[in-house]
């Protein structure tokens, strides 16, 4: 309710300048409505650009789930289709067995070194 207030004040404020400059109340009525349909307008475009950036970002934030999704094995034999974490285990549930199978990523290092031996 604040926001609200101090936004048609300060709206008035610029058209009663505009309206004082010009000396006319025609000046202060125009002026007025100028800023509601500029303010409308901008806030549209604004929030269709807001809305774009977000679909943008959710259709990332889904192509990557799928980049992690990995066929993986039960041990009564079938196989599905699961979106492993890197950073925790995963439990999920066996669709032929209704067993709960905890899938984990294991990251290894190695060092990589170049041999001694010299070709003669």
């Amino acid at each position: 309710m604040k926001k609200l207030i101090t936004s048609l004040t300060l709206t008035f404020l610029v058209s009663a300048i505009f309206g004082i400059l010009f000396r006319d109340w025609l000046v202060f009525g125009l002026v007025t409505i100028l800023q509601f349909l500029f303010f409308y307008f901008f806030n549209s475009i604004y929030e269709n650009f807001l809305i774009k950036r977000a679909v943008e970002i959710n259709a990332l934030a889904e192509k990557g789930k799928y980049e992690n999704t990995v066929t993986v094995g039960c041990p009564c034999g079938s196989t599905q289709d699961v979106i492993l974490s890197l950073t925790e285990d995963t439990i999920y549930r066996c669709d032929d067995c209704k067993n709960e199978i905890r899938a984990t990523t294991s990251i290894g290092t190695a060092l990589v070194t170049t041999p001694l031996i010299a070709k003669s």
